[in-house]
């Protein structure tokens, strides 16, 4: 963690310690305690717990990143219960607001309406019988449980008091339920979450309806910077088709404990393109935004724009902060400071040649012997399945092929000796990232690209603007723009830029059904979600029971 990232926690949870501290300083003084007390982050909890009976190693927990923020709140729930507030309601105040809630407590009008005569005129109270003299000073005044005496504001009964009050059944079930979904949010949020597989890109590494179990520590987790949100959904709700949260609270990017994420790793991120969507069937992530404007202005971006916004009716559209876009899967090929290529569908590293995943799968011209192909034979020896188009098609040329298969499958084709030879089939006609004449790139054929390092610069021409606009831009938050020739950052010329973030290089394993950074580039830092660590339930017509509890390689 950064130094920044570090202040950020803390001055969150010093907003959180010292937020009540004016309605803090009157309760204090109402419970016999000195209101200073109130003022001094940490000591003021200690003080809470104490006045609370509560125990007062929970002050501790506060000092654990996030965790202490729920500490925090379940302080100041046990501390209003010390001045009669049991309501659910009142908790949830207290937990929330107490920055409202405390002050409302010390000084708000709480006091029971007074009862009226027989003629409508309020009844008098009944005259106290120390009236005109002072008020008595109590015996242990300024120790904790002894009340200040005050007529406004609540009550102080004491921690004695509070404990007699008795739960429903009602209210131990929402409390218990409260607790499950805390619970399970900071699990779900810093820990470990599950996912499905919703397509074929990762095929055959990964099927369509497998389910993982994706770790959240393995590169550090993300602290959310969409923090309000509906528990247990991502960014929309069902059914009703709006959005899961509220942009009211933004937080900076802050990853603890962070760990670089390595080569050939299986990883979860936040779709980089997926910042603006067409909100309709169709569309979404199937088929980005940045596509459709494209496609509309015939390869010009900027007029493609303007038809989708004047037409919201056809193109409705919906903005996700970055933690919020859809959720992709694809294995890391090039880590920062990396120069990558393809040639003929090889990728390149540094100028050194990487092997394939085992069980990615491409397209290749097959020739055979001419031997009938038998059904149950490529299913079950080379995981093909004929009767599919997607998998076998015929050639114009006599036992020649186009099959989808996996490094090991060709592999086993060629030794068993089924074919006489296996090229791969280069696409050499897709259009793909950054979409620009300026680079003369292919689906197999990509490439030298430098992947950008924290730290690294690069000189600024019209090639490195094309490649590098939208993570200056978009992904690091700067104004960035040409204007005849020279290049602008944030107001001034500049002729080189320096990178703050991290960027990786994402491909599918089915390398020819696969959305990835071929076709929408870099995936910042700022956007990993966590490692895909292992399958734990995977669905096709039934169970594959083999597929349970397998690791991801």
């Amino acid at each position: 963690m950064s130094a920044h990232q570090i202040l950020v926690l803390i001055y969150i949870q010093l907003f959180l310690l010292l937020s009540p501290s004016i309605g803090l300083y009157k309760l204090f003084e109402k419970a016999g305690v000195p209101g200073w007390k109130a003022f001094v982050p940490f000591y003021n909890t200690w003080v809470m717990l104490t006045i609370a009976g509560r125990p007062r190693h929970w002050v501790f927990w506060q000092f654990v990143p996030v965790m202490g923020w729920f500490i925090t709140m379940g302080i100041d729930v046990e501390f209003v219960k010390v001045y009669g507030r049991f309501k659910f309601w009142e908790h949830a105040l207290a937990a929330l607001v107490p920055l409202l809630y405390f002050p409302y407590l010390a000084w708000g009008e709480v006091e029971p309406k007074r009862g009226k005569s027989a003629k409508g005129a309020a009844r008098p109270a009944s005259k106290p019988a120390n009236q005109g003299k002072p008020a008595p000073k109590a015996e242990n005044a300024g120790k904790p449980g002894t009340p200040a005496p005050d007529e406004r504001g609540a009550k102080f009964i004491g921690a004695a008091e509070a404990r007699k009050h008795k739960k429903s059944k009602t209210r131990e079930w929402i409390d218990a339920g409260v607790f499950a979904v805390v619970a399970a949010t900071l699990i779900r949020t810093f820990i470990f979450e599950a996912y499905v597989i919703p397509t074929g890109s990762m095929e055959k590494t990964l099927l369509i309806n497998d389910y993982l179990f994706v770790s959240k520590f393995a590169y550090g987790p993300r602290i959310p910077m969409t923090p309000l949100s509906i528990p247990f959904v991502h960014n929309t709700l069902p059914l009703v088709d709006r959005k899961s949260y509220v942009e009211w609270i933004k937080l900076p990017y802050t990853r603890w404990f962070e760990k670089p994420v390595h080569r050939h790793d299986v990883v979860v991120f936040n779709f980089p393109a997926g910042d603006t969507l067409i909100n309709k069937s169709g569309y979404q992530s199937e088929h980005p935004y940045y596509d459709v404007i494209r496609e509309q202005g015939n390869g010009n971006s900027d007029s493609g724009r303007q038809i989708v916004l004047n037409d919201p009716d056809d193109y409705p559209l919906i903005l996700h902060p970055p933690d919020k876009q859809e959720n992709y899967i694809k294995r890391c090929i090039a880590i920062p400071g990396d120069t990558l290529q393809l040639k003929d569908q090889v990728v390149y590293i540094n100028g050194q040649a990487q092997p394939l995943p085992p069980e990615s799968e491409t397209y290749y011209i097959v020739k055979t012997k001419g031997q009938p192909l038998e059904e149950d034979v490529m299913r079950d020896e080379y995981d093909l399945d004929i009767s599919n188009s997607d998998e076998l098609s015929s050639r114009n040329n006599p036992n020649e092929y186009r099959m989808l298969l996996t490094a090991r499958a060709k592999d086993k084709m060629l030794k068993n000796g089924v074919a006489v030879s296996i090229t791969p089939d280069i696409d050499s006609t897709s259009q793909v990232w950054p979409y620009s004449k300026l680079v003369n790139w292919h689906l197999d054929n990509y490439g030298p690209l430098f992947i950008p390092r924290r730290g690294a610069t690069i000189q600024l021409n019209p090639t490195s603007y094309t490649i590098y606009n939208r993570a200056i831009h978009v992904y690091e938050g700067n104004e960035f723009e040409t204007r005849d020739g020279k290049y602008y950052l944030n107001g001034n010329e500049v002729h080189d830029y320096t990178f703050h973030y991290n960027y990786y290089w994402m491909m599918g394993d089915n390398r020819h059904g696969s959305q990835d950074s071929r076709f929408w580039g870099f995936v910042p830092e700022t956007m990993i979600v966590g490692e895909a660590s292992l399958i734990w339930m995977s669905w096709g017509h039934g169970v594959r029971w083999s597929r349970l509890f397998r690791k991801i390689r």
